[in-house]
């Protein structure tokens, strides 16, 4: 059972932790966004060309829809994103 900080014949009392302790998470609470990301993916992947391909069919299909709905923004999009596959 924990003690209670209150009591008297608890020793350590109400005492804080060292506020100096270099791993004491308050003295840097926003140190994880400063760490550098590590890197999840090769530089390099190589995907199948039938995936691509796909790939391209379905963003030509999903082209044609936009279009038909008057979501020319979209259309000029997916376009966009077939040209560089």
């Amino acid at each position: 059972m924990r003690n209670n900080p209150f009591s008297p014949s608890n020793e350590e009392g109400g005492k804080m932790s060292n506020p100096s302790d270099s791993n004491n998470p308050i003295n840097q609470p926003f140190a994880f966004a400063t760490q550098t990301p590590k890197q999840i993916t090769p530089d390099l992947v190589t995907v199948p060309r039938d995936t691509v391909d796909s790939l391209k069919d379905l963003l030509q299909g999903m082209t044609e829809t936009f279009r038909e709905h008057g979501m020319f923004d979209l259309a000029d999009e997916a376009e966009m994103v077939v040209e560089l596959l």
